[in-house]
């Protein structure tokens, strides 16, 4: 008889923990309570910001709608996830994991602040405006509207990094002797930071020494860092394309050649990334190949592969983090 009692009694906690209150105030918003804290949508909270598509580094400025001084002193927070709804509760648990989403800006909500909304991380994100109270017993939130941030156009490519292009093709020739020649590349980056994006790239990176006329020279293609932050205002990297050079074979015997351009090998490499590939290399001599002996300082120029389109936006936090 113990046993049952206690049983029940158990049950009876189950039950009255679980338990929300519903309610409908007079503009018939549902009202949820549970466990002490006052939950409801307002549909007159909005980012304004549903449907936009826009490249990183772009501020939206009064972007948040209130009600006119009915929120005036409490929290606000603008809440997103890449791909998914985000889940409120962040706000006041750090220990939700950032895959549920992440607080993208907040403030306190005043007739004289002019809300920012700085888009730094690419992706498919829907976001979310919530206010709080000071007592943190009632939120309001309002409807998931729907962002894609882009990441740099191609043509930013070219146009930040043309010269360090140049750079690397002349240290690929200064390089090339009787010893020997090799390649040169670098990764190139969307980055953010103190609130700017730009298109950078890492150091230029040395291929192996090609000794032998009749072996083809090769690329460090190693994996490219990247920082993905969780907080919007955190200094970010993310691959949005590569830059390699090939090798002249002025030094070579005439009966040594290859062609030029976008080699079988890069070709594949191209494809199985959704980034931006660079190549310089000469221009052709004869049907798309060069000879031994050629002239160093001919006539050569970048190639372009996959460079028609950005680098695919992200439609979740794995996509982000990978290239």
């Amino acid at each position: 008889m113990k046993e049952k009692i206690i049983y029940v009694f158990m049950l009876l906690i189950v039950i009255v923990s679980c338990t929300e209150e519903e309610s409908f105030d007079e503009y018939g918003v549902r009202i949820l309570k549970k466990n002490g804290v006052v939950f409801a949508m307002d549909s007159r909270l909005s980012l304004n910001l549903d449907g936009t598509n826009d490249y990183m580094g772009v501020r939206k400025e009064n972007v948040l709608t209130f009600p006119e001084g009915e929120y005036d002193g409490w929290r606000y927070y603008v809440i997103g996830n890449i791909g998914a709804e985000p889940n409120y509760k962040i706000i006041d648990d750090p220990s939700i994991h950032y895959t549920e989403g992440i607080i993208y800006a907040d403030g306190e909500v005043s007739q004289k602040v002019v809300p920012r909304i700085f888009l730094s991380i690419p992706g498919e994100w829907k976001f979310k405006l919530v206010v709080q109270n000071e007592k943190k017993d009632t939120i309001r939130v309002s409807k998931v509207e729907n962002v894609e941030v882009w990441f740099p156009d191609p043509l930013e490519i070219e146009a930040a990094l043309s010269d360090d292009m140049y750079e690397a093709w002349n240290e690929t020739l200064e390089d090339a002797s009787e010893m020997g020649r090799r390649e040169k590349s670098f990764w190139i980056y969307a980055v953010a930071k103190n609130g700017e994006v730009s298109v950078q790239r890492d150091e230029i990176k040395d291929g192996l020494w090609i000794m032998n006329c009749d072996e083809t020279a090769h690329t460090d293609f190693t994996a490219p860092e990247i920082i993905s932050p969780l907080d919007p205002l955190d200094e970010a990297w993310y691959p949005i394309g590569f830059f390699h050079t090939h090798t002249p074979l002025t030094y070579c015997p005439p009966e040594a050649h290859r062609g030029v351009g976008f080699s079988g090998g890069d070709i594949q490499a191209v494809g199985a990334h959704g980034i931006a590939f660079y190549l310089y290399d000469y221009s052709a001599d004869f049907e798309g190949e060069i000879y031994g002996g050629h002239d160093l300082h001919q006539a050569a120029k970048l190639y372009y592969e996959n460079c028609e389109e950005r680098r695919p936006t992200p439609k979740s936090w794995a996509d982000l983090d990978t290239y």
